[in-house]
């Protein structure tokens, strides 16, 4: 909901110049929250580490409005991304604990699919609030629907067998905790193939209002449409056929789709564009969170999880701010920041093809 207007938001602070830090800082602090909270997702339990992040993240969206220097607004960025950094861990653990490991893929295609529908409701909300409300209301609806998850979250069965009381040394962060040793592969191609949605997360709100769209939500709505379409299907192929054979088509599509959004010169093209954008992102999300399950035991999730989740920020943030300072507010740049988006995509294709179909398959988890 928010980040079609954050931009505006930005500027109203005298800040235009540092559109790429809105998804950059946010993404920086959800990196480092990833260890922690797939640590202390295995060891105090699942449902602690969510409502940790919702509460915090509802907060966070209670602030905004009270905001009115560019320092305050990246402060509460960067403890915005620290806390929604913690839940989808936690989340996608639970899910990983009960749903047997053949049923895996489709199982992180369905939870996508929710949360897409979400993502595809809330940028055109936060933007319609805006248009006749006012900023300030679509914080306040925001916080709003924070509460509503936090209520909700009563009703999830903690999962984690043993739970341990927290302790200060649970705040220990070691090397295995930052990158778990047996899913870096699929944390590698992670890595490579948010690059781009970093990027194009940051320049759309302005790409949008130059080919005067003026609902700047419409945007990541056909991308969210593009990426429910094929999530449960793409969950399903990848359990029966592999994730290395699913995640290479998927790349090969977002590497298209990436190439043709450089041509884009008016806002049905566009929409075509970052249709298939999603649609290649709603193949491969699924598939790689089912692949790091595979490749761990169940002692590790969280920690398997937390290093793909810190792979992902990791990518989105480095487009992020790649694409801030690539484009610079000069729309002449939109085309050559698409293509460079590309490249990194092109380079998990490449490392796909060199790794062999069986490197995908599941270990024992016991």
């Amino acid at each position: 909901m928010l980040i079609p207007e954050l931009p505006q938001f930005l500027s109203q602070l005298g800040g235009a110049d540092y559109k790429g830090f809105i998804i950059g800082l946010f993404t920086i602090t959800a990196a480092v929250s990833r260890p922690f909270s797939g640590k202390l997702a295995d060891k105090i339990g699942r449902k602690p580490i969510i409502y940790f992040g919702v509460t915090i993240c509802t907060i966070c969206a209670l602030l905004y409005p009270l905001l009115s220097t560019i320092f305050g607004f990246f402060m509460v960025r960067l403890l915005h991304g620290f806390c929604a950094g913690t839940a989808p861990t936690a989340n996608s653990a639970i899910l990983a604990d009960i749903v047997p490991p053949n049923k895996r893929g489709e199982a992180m295609g369905f939870m996508g699919l929710l949360a897409n529908i979400g993502t595809a409701i809330s940028p055109s909300l936060g933007s319609f609030i805006t248009s006749h409300y006012s900023l300030e209301a679509m914080f306040y609806v925001s916080c709003f629907l924070g509460f509503l998850s936090w209520l909700l979250i009563f009703f999830v069965k903690e999962t984690l067998a043993h739970q341990q009381s927290l302790k200060w040394y649970h705040f220990n962060i070691h090397a295995e905790d930052v990158i778990e040793p047996t899913v870096i592969h699929p944390a590698t191609v992670m890595f490579l193939y948010t690059i781009a949605f970093g990027a194009v997360l940051t320049i759309s709100p302005d790409i949008s209002q130059f080919l005067h769209i003026e609902n700047k939500g419409l945007f990541m709505a056909f991308y969210t449409f593009g990426s429910i379409l094929v999530r449960l299907y793409a969950g399903k192929v990848s359990d029966k056929y592999g994730r290395i054979k699913v995640l290479r088509w998927g790349i090969t599509l977002q590497v298209i789709a990436l190439t043709c959004m450089g041509f884009a010169t008016n806002a049905t093209t566009l929409f075509m564009c970052i249709f298939l954008y999603g649609m290649s992102m709603g193949i491969a999300s699924p598939t790689v969170l089912a692949w790091t399950i595979d490749q761990t035991n169940d002692t590790n999730r969280g920690r398997a999880l937390a290093t793909s989740y810190l792979a992902m920020e990791l990518g989105i943030g480095s487009g992020a701010f790649m694409a801030g300072w690539l484009y610079n507010n000069n729309p002449a740049m939109f085309a050559y920041t698409f293509w460079a988006a590309m490249l990194p995509s092109a380079v998990a294709l490449a490392f796909l093809a060199y790794l062999p179909n069986s490197s995908s398959k599941l270990v024992n988890t016991n």
